[in-house]
């Protein structure tokens, strides 16, 4: 074997190595502003890893125009969980929830996970004294399905779990159930922003009403090099040699 082709052998194996799918990067959550709970631009923060930052966040809703408020906003280990209220009886009104990721220059969106809240809700229990119904239509941009695992079939028409599209409307069937392994929805790869339309109804004054836990977990991944790009190209080269010898 030629030094060329003994180069470009090694070239390759290390590029491969360097390509391979990418391990998906947590990070904890910091909560950097708290705004009022009528106020839509309600929290931003970060995600850092052993203190390296992975990327911004921000959780804007439209509690401003409707009868829900914006409870609280937790920080988790690897994402954060909004609360929202709607104390009016019978309400229609719709809360549009937005998250959105900033990734650092380093890094890019792994994945985004809406679950039932793992970090402060007290799983078990159901909201609004068993009378609240609840959906939302679910939505984020560029493009692919998502994946709603629901084991409980807490959605109607679930079976368990389904594929859909953005712009999908989930309805649960009867009562809400705040639990983590209840639901969770797996996003696109890459996927950066979701929205939730979110509208919860309880017919009945002194039950609590209702008052919604959603959490949205997100991964990281690391963004390839200049270098390692030109180390692709050197790959490339050293296997051209390989066929052009053989």
């Amino acid at each position: 074997m030629t030094l060329f082709k003994k180069v470009g052998v090694l070239v390759f194996a290390a590029t491969v190595a360097f390509f391979s799918p990418a391990y998906a990067i947590n990070g904890s959550v910091v909560v950097d502003t708290l705004n009022g709970p009528n106020t839509d631009a309600y929290a931003t923060g970060r995600f850092l890893n052993g203190g390296v930052l992975l990327g911004d966040w921000t959780l804007d809703t439209t509690a401003s125009l409707t009868d829900f408020t914006n409870d609280t906003i937790t920080a988790g280990s690897s994402g954060l969980e909004f609360i929202m209220l709607n104390e009016v009886i019978a309400s229609t009104d719709v809360n549009q929830v937005s998250f959105d990721v900033n990734p650092s220059p380093a890094y890019s969106v792994d994945q985004i996970v809406i679950t039932q809240s793992p970090y402060s809700n007290n799983p078990g229990t159901w909201n609004g004294g068993n009378l609240e119904t609840a959906e939302f239509v679910l939505s984020w941009t560029g493009g692919g399905t998502a994946t709603l695992q629901d084991p409980s079939n807490q959605f109607v028409g679930s079976g368990g779990g389904l594929t859909v599209t953005s712009g999908t409307t989930l309805e649960f069937s009867g009562r809400v159930y705040n639990d983590v392994d209840a639901w969770n929805i797996v996003l696109p790869n890459g996927v950066d922003n979701v929205q939730l339309d979110w509208t919860s109804s309880n017919p009945v004054a002194g039950s609590d009403l209702t008052r919604e836990w959603v959490t949205f977990d997100t991964t990281f991944a690391p963004v390839p090099e200049p270098a390692a790009l030109s180390l692709a190209g050197l790959a490339a080269i050293g296997l051209f040699g390989l066929r052009r010898k053989r």
